[in-house]
């Protein structure tokens, strides 16, 4: 029997529903980040290399693999553009609506645990170390921006980017939640995470 893990969708910024609602994922991976570029358009990003890609606002996922990594962290650009993290500073790129990733160099070997689009061609990944890693080009090439003693487990970037504007929200309004127990819980409120 398939697990599904225990994840925070916040999708649209217009949705008033205060329910959550518990969506098969199809996988049995633990996940530990999600991203929406619209209400209906989402990524998942997980245990070994998993990704799901949901395109009617995580009713049904559809798995993928490109790497065996852990991934802790996902975030897009707008529909086309995308950026995944993890383990031992693994980078991976996409640019055709994740049809196919390429791997980048992040310029360190930490593990990365979060990622985020800002304003123009700007982007940030943070992990270990206290590592922050800033792009210019929408995630081609990267330079450490930061480095101290303290793990970065979330980074927001208050840009206008759907994912960033998520994952803002999601760090305001509630504490970090176990990936675990096999389901995930869909929520369009924005700001309630009541469950």
């Amino acid at each position: 029997m398939k697990r599904a893990l225990l994840i925070l969708i916040l999708a649209g910024e217009a949705a008033a529903a205060q329910s959550w609602s518990v969506q098969n994922s199809g996988t049995t991976s633990d996940l530990f980040s999600v991203c929406f570029t619209s209400s209906l358009n989402g990524w998942v990003a997980g245990q070994n290399g998993t990704v799901l890609h949901t395109t009617n606002g995580g009713v049904s996922w559809a798995e993928s693999h490109f790497t065996t990594l852990w991934l802790s962290g996902i975030s897009f650009k707008d529909s086309l553009v995308g950026l995944a993290v993890g383990v031992d500073g693994s980078m991976f790129r996409t640019t055709d609506a994740g049809a196919s990733w390429v791997p980048e160099s992040s310029g360190t070997t930490v593990s990365l645990y979060s990622v985020a689009f800002g304003s123009d061609s700007a982007a940030y990944a943070a992990g270990d170390n206290g590592v922050v890693l800033r792009s210019t080009d929408d995630g081609a090439s990267w330079q450490i921006a930061a480095q101290n003693t303290a793990n970065w487990r979330a980074y927001a970037h208050t840009g206008t980017t759907a994912c960033g504007l998520s994952v803002l929200k999601a760090s305001s309004c509630c504490q970090p939640m176990p990936a675990s127990a096999g389901s995930i819980h869909l929520t369009t409120s924005t700001t309630s995470c009541t469950m």
